[in-house]
């Protein structure tokens, strides 16, 4: 039982992600929502995938894979008294690029934004282009 308590996942870059066997284990089940740290590193390993594309691909199509950061930050969903507003550096950081990779959200096609609203998520496509 005392596996359940170890930290099977961890991450640090750009910020630190641990994940323990028990919440790996709830996210298996088809009646339990995935936690926001499970979703956050997903997202992390999409954004990891991308930069290891060949260099002519990621320039036609460059995405900012932007995580629950922005989300979290933001909180629509709670009452204003329980809400800090982000300072505009915090918000900034939602925007900067992933360790991995090199580039410019100026630069970007695509911005990738995931949302969570009561127990579903959405992702906004944002397209520089049109």
């Amino acid at each position: 039982m005392l596996y359940y308590r170890m930290k099977w996942v961890r991450s640090f870059n750009p910020f630190k992600i641990e994940i323990f066997a028990k919440v790996l284990q709830n996210i298996l089940m088809i009646n339990q929502d995935m936690t926001l740290k499970c979703f956050d590193m997903v997202v992390r390993l999409l954004a990891n995938k991308e930069s290891r594309r060949p260099k002519g691909e990621i320039i036609k199509n460059i995405k900012h894979y932007m995580d629950m950061r922005f989300r979290r930050m933001v909180s629509f969903d709670k009452l204003s008294k329980y809400h800090q507003d982000p300072t505009a550096e915090e918000l900034t950081k939602t925007l900067d690029c992933w360790p991995s990779m090199n580039y410019y959200i100026t630069g970007c096609r695509y911005v990738l934004m995931p949302w969570k609203f009561n127990g579903c998520y959405a992702l906004f496509i944002i397209d520089h282009v049109k």
